[in-house]
């Protein structure tokens, strides 16, 4: 292994390097401690020259290192002689070691140190552990440089190693980490791997397109093997230490076998496939032993491409040979059993209890591949088989002539053994019970004799609608079990009398419910039984008191028998079923074919046992539902959205009985440094069959210390939430560009439903959490993680008046300020400096130009102050380190040459803070893993309401002693930028005047619309502007006999605007059709005023004595439709609205 501090030649831009000295052994000499010195460092060309050829005969000798782990340093120096970049492992060694023992998780981390300017591009090359498989160590773990200073990225390569590209886009010394995450012999391998042993792993790394010295550690793949002897499982030895002659029994044999990848367990119970190149188990057998080979190889299973084979060559007697191809086996992560073996002693019993042992012990071979293409091959011994066979007069069904090697079991409906009161009112979730089994019920037998045409007896209580029983097959657990004899007696007397398959389901034949149930299968094999019938077998089908459908159907893998049916209303006499009333349904097992003795009179009697189950009934109101968190995290690197994500997801804590909850209410407490994405608002909705999904109300504030909490409110919208559902109710977060390096916790609670609860209702310690509500369960909790490269950061973020946090780019509203500022123009900036590199910095100057209407960054409106900036101390940083704030009335000219700081005053020296246009912070020193900030800057838009789709972004400078300067511009993408937009909204209504002078306004909501100001245009085909176009849009609010008169746009009078530059509100008006939207438009309304048809009377109205009354005449002769006590002259109706 090449160890040591050293340097060498990377290019003349950065070039000569320490002399490595001749061959490895000098180099490995350096690694145990010895420290480079100035005198070490060569600086000329021949020197540089000579290192380049010792890093290659360095490379040919590299040692590998398998003992106790070294720490190595590469190093590579600039022409000047300064460091320029360096590799760290602190370690020297990977995979099953000696000296990791205990440690799987002490991975093998590589620290990238670089002194970047603008330009520079690092890459780092990472070998993949295994060239087919996962292997030792992965490479998805890494630090990314904070976006501010560059970019990282990860490119896996054709050879399937990984490069990482760190390209600067600013001067700064950064520090990142690539974790190569040590694996464990858990982890899926390819079947199998390329290789195992020892191998030396290479890193290569360039800097600018040149390559720097390499860096190496050695990778150990070695399985570990620790088979233990054939035992017999079914009966086991305890259950039954002697077994019976020509009978089947299940053996197994289990070889523990790790892939080697790891130093701790996780070892397959059968050979490990990723290791496997070929491997024989030979089992030499006691005499007279036969292996049933069929049913061997059903027991076992093998899938999935898995070409084992079980066989006995030479018949009975002979070795059992267990062969297992290359590939072939299993892994942990696999949960497969070990190896099977079906058979029997096919001989005469003996006189007496015997015992036999096969003529030598069990060996397996196994071949293995080395890095060199060379197989291994490894053989290992096992101590030979014994068993013990019954005397021909044993003929005790347990070996202690009892009935405790019989297996009985039976559980209820649900995993609470609850029922649901049937006569519970309806309309609500579910409104109907799908309820299908009432009792599960299992049985075995674990004796060394088979059971022929046992019968089983199940009594089913009053109250119990049982329509039809589901008999259990399966050849692997029931061997042998074909058929079933039934005889079963209805509530009406009716009996029911036959025979089945095994599988078969028997119903009752007239729909009355079944009470005696009579089964009589044909064996019950030695060692064979169902799947236990218990809670956990039911734990998570079962949760719901009033629907197990989706437990176990006939296609299932769980072996039972099923009593299908529900819960009746009534008992059988009539009596209504109550809340608290128990149900209990008994098991019994009896045969003649064997003896015990009666534990109470010791008497000798047939064999029997019994067992029961007892459920009570609840009503709705005892249902409780349990909701459960989700979260994931993408990304843990500062300034990254849509990094991490909250979620409400399914849980059985607590063993919940219902699905359902009535508009529920969530609060999620987002960690420090994390952010909402609003944009993105709720993904994975909690969507379902049955009925439609309801959009909650989505609200966010910020909490009394700084976090945000999101509210998810269902109230009002009638919407059944499904508990039951995985990830849902989503939100994405995205991680603060000024996030510290550190463990951040969240929380999630939901307001006390209607529905009880499992977890328990307390108000949290802080109440602004819950936005007050004291009524509250802790959900659950967790934390995120923000980790990046260390870097020196400059960072800068906005608050417009939509925001609820600080973020890069926010908005603000011309209309309302939804995060609650007092005056809608309020806009805020915040700065820090976050040094995270491995320098102090002295005499640090940071500038901020506010943003100026038309200035050279392009702004679109001025932000002025108002008030002097304050200091927030960010999440994660204990300590503020000395500052001063001051202020000057010009713009600071932002290039490399430090604008004149005497031109900026105190605070207590500016008399007018609206014209302060640049800050000035200034920190003596700023020591390495310190942070200054978050310095708030308040303002305000004086023009907002003119501002609509205009932005602007503060401009920001760093300098400081021996560092190139850091400017970020209002127009770079980094910026903290605050956009202006909103929308008006303009409405439309009827109005007319009917025959007794009253005015009607009716409102056409299907004809409300929102524009973008200063971005969109009133137009007048965006409305109806005839009566034919009106009848199609509104027919259904239009009133019969009346035509349109005309369209009239009326404003909003009363409007409030925010003030001006004047110190006035802007002013009111009304929209425009063909105009560019703007402010005033909001709630302007389209009205069409509406005019009765003209009609002609025939009778007089206001002649007496069958003549005309003058007036009269003159309006009929005018055309004017007369009206009874009105005259309607359209030219002198009412206009406008009210």
């Amino acid at each position: 292994m090449m160890l040591g501090l050293f340097a060498v030649p990377v290019s003349s831009a950065y070039a000569q390097s320490q002399d490595v000295g001749a061959t490895s052994q000098s180099i490995q000499a350096q690694g145990s401690g010895a420290t480079a010195t100035a005198a070490d460092t060569a600086t000329t060309s021949d020197k540089a020259a000579k290192a380049d050829d010792d890093i290659a005969e360095a490379d040919d000798t590299v040692t590998p290192n398998t003992g106790d782990p070294k720490p190595e340093e590469v190093k590579a120096y600039t022409d000047s002689g300064d460091l320029l970049a360096s590799l760290q492992l602190n370690r020297d060694n990977v995979g099953n070691v000696p000296a990791l023992k205990n440690s799987d998780t002490q991975n093998l981390i590589v620290t990238f140190s670089a002194a970047g300017k603008p330009g520079d591009v690092f890459t780092i090359t990472i070998p993949k552990s295994v060239p087919n498989s996962s292997g030792v160590y992965g490479t998805n773990n890494f630090q990314k440089l904070p976006a501010d200073i560059g970019s990282t990225t990860s490119t896996q390569n054709a050879d399937g190693s990984t490069t990482f590209t760190y390209t600067f886009t600013a001067a700064s010394s950064a520090n990142a980490t690539i974790n190569l995450g040590q694996g464990n012999n858990y982890t899926g391998q390819t079947s199998p791997m390329s290789y195992v042993g020892t191998m030396v792993k290479t890193i290569i790394w360039t800097y600018n397109g040149k390559q720097l010295p390499p860096a190496h550690f050695t990778q150990v793949i070695k399985p570990d093997i620790k088979p233990t002897s054939l035992v017999r499982i079914a009966p086991t030895t305890q259950q039954s230490p002697a077994i019976s002659v020509n009978t089947d029994y299940t053996y197994q044999i289990t070889i523990n076998e790790t892939s080697g990848v790891g130093t701790n367990g996780y070892s397959s119970n059968q050979i490990n496939s990723a290791v496997n190149y070929g491997t024989v188990i030979r089992i030499p057998v006691p005499e007279g032993f036969t292996l049933n080979e069929a049913a061997t190889m059903e027991r076992n299973d093998f899938v999935n491409g898995d070409k084992t084979t079980i066989t006995q060559p030479e018949g009975t007697s002979g070795d059992i040979v267990i062969t297992v191809p290359k590939g072939s086996g299993s892994q942990m992560w696999q949960w497969k059993p070990g190896y099977r073996i079906v058979g029997k002693f096919s001989r005469a019993a003996p006189d007496k209890q015997t015992a036999v042992t096969a003529p030598g012990p069990i060996t397996i071979v196994q071949q293995q591949l080395n890095p060199d293409g060379q197989m291994t091959e490894l053989t290992i011994d096992e101590p030979a088989w014994s068993e013990a066979l019954k005397s021909k007069d044993d003929t005790k069904f347990c070996a202690d002539d009892t009935n405790a090697c019989l297996s009985l079991s039976i559980t209820g409906s649900s995993y609470s053994n609850e029922l649901l009161l049937p006569t519970n009112p309806e309309g609500l979730m579910p409104t109907t019970s799908n309820l299908r089994t009432l009792n599960f019920v299992g049985f075995g037998n674990n004796s060394a004799s088979a059971l022929e045409w046992p019968l089983l007896t199940i009594d089913v209580p009053s109250g119990f609608d049982a329509t039809s029983v589901v008999t259990p097959v399966n050849q692997a657990k029931l061997p042998g079990l074909t058929t079933y004899k039934y005889k079963i007696t209805l509530l009406d007397g009716t009996v029911m009398e036959g025979s089945v398959d095994a599988g078969a389901t028997i119903t009752s034949s007239i729909g009355s419910p079944m009470r005696t149930i009579e089964l009589s299968p044909n064996l019950i094999a030695a060692g064979s039984d169902t799947n236990v019938a218990d809670s956990g077998l039911i734990y998570s089908c079962g949760m719901r008191v009033d629907n197990n459908t989706s437990c176990f159907g006939d296609n299932s893998d769980v072996v039972v028998l099923r009593i299908n049916g529900k819960l009746s209303a009534t008992y059988d006499d009539g009596t209504p079923v109550k809340v608290g009333d128990k149900f209990t349904t008994s098991l019994m097992l009896s045969t003649d074919q064997y003896t015990m003795k009666d534990p109470n009179t010791k008497q000798k009697v047939s064999l029997n046992g019994i067992v029961k189950n007892t459920q009570t009934v609840i009503s709705r109101a005892d249902l409780k539902a349990t909701f459960g968190t989700y979260t994931s995290q993408d990304s843990e690197t500062a300034g990254v959205k849509n990094s991490a994500s909250m979620a409400i997801s399914r849980s059985y804590w607590g063993n919940p009985t219902t699905q359902y909850v009535y508009e529920p209410i969530f609060y999620y407490v987002l960690p420090p440094s994390f952010v909402y994405d609003k944009a993105k608002g709720l993904v994975n909705t909690n969507e379902y069959p049955g009925q439609p999904y309801k959009e909650p109300k989505v609200t966010s504030a910020q909490t009394n210390d700084g976090r945000e909490v999101v509210k998810i409110d269902f109230t009002g919208t009638g919407y059944w939430f499904d508990t039951f559902k995985g990830a849902n109710q989503t939100i994405m977060l995205n991680i603060s560009p000024d996030a510290l390096v550190g463990q951040y916790p969240w929380q999630i609670y939901v307001h006390r439903p209607k529905t009880k609860l499992t977890q328990s209702v307390s108000a949290p310690s802080n109440l602004s959490y819950t936005m007050g509500d004291r009524d509250v369960a802790l959900v659950g909790n967790g934390s995120f993680t923000v980790d990046a490269a260390k870097a020196l950061r400059m960072t800068q973020l906005s608050q417009g008046n939509e925001a609820t946090m600080f973020e890069t780019s926010t908005r603000s509203n011309i209309y309302e300020a939804k995060n609650g500022f007092k005056d809608i123009r309020t806009m805020r900036f915040a700065i820090a400096i976050i040094n995270d590199s491995t320098q102090d910095l002295q005499n640090v100057h940071h500038y901020v130009n506010l943003p100026q209407r038309g200035d050279a960054a392009g702004n679109g409106f001025t932000v002025t102050m108002t008030g002097p900036a304050t200091m927030e101390q960010l999440p994660g940083a204990t300590t503020e380190p000395i500052n001063e704030v001051r202020y000057s009335t010009s713009l600071a000219p932002l290039d490399n040459t430090e604008p004149d700081p005497s031109t900026y005053v105190t605070a207590d020296k500016v008399t007018n803070w609206s014209a302060i246009k640049s800050i000035m912070v200034t920190l003596p020193t700023l020591n390495a893993g310190s942070v200054a900030g978050r310095l708030i800057i308040p303002g305000i838009d004086p023009t907002l309401m003119i501002d609509a789709t205009k932005s602007a972004a503060i401009s920001t400078s760093l300098y400081a002693d021996n560092l190139t300067p850091i400017i970020v511009r209002a127009n770079d993408k980094s910026a903290a930028r605050i956009t202006v937009g909103g929308h008006a909204t303009i409405t439309a209504r009827l109005q007319w005047i009917d025959a007794n002078g009253s005015d009607h306004y009716v409102d056409l909501p299907k004809l409300t619309k929102k524009y973008a100001v200063n971005d969109a245009t009133f137009s007048e085909s965006d409305y109806p502007q005839t009566m034919a176009q009106l009848e199609q849009q509104a027919s259904a609010e239009l009133p019969k006999n009346y035509s349109l008169e005309d369209v009239q746009v009326i404003g909003d009078n009363g409007a409030t605007y925010a003030r001006g530059l004047d110190g006035k509100p802007y002013p009111d008006g009304a929209a425009q059709w063909g105009q560019l939207v703007k402010y005033y438009y909001n709630h302007s309304i389209v009205q069409y005023n509406l005019t009765p048809d003209n009609t002609i009377s025939t009778m007089p109205i206001t002649g007496v004595h069958g003549f005309w009354n003058i007036f009269t005449l003159a309006a009929l002769i005018a055309g004017i439709a007369l009206i009874p006590t009105l005259y309607m002259f359209g030219a002198m109706r009412r206009r406008g609205g009210k």
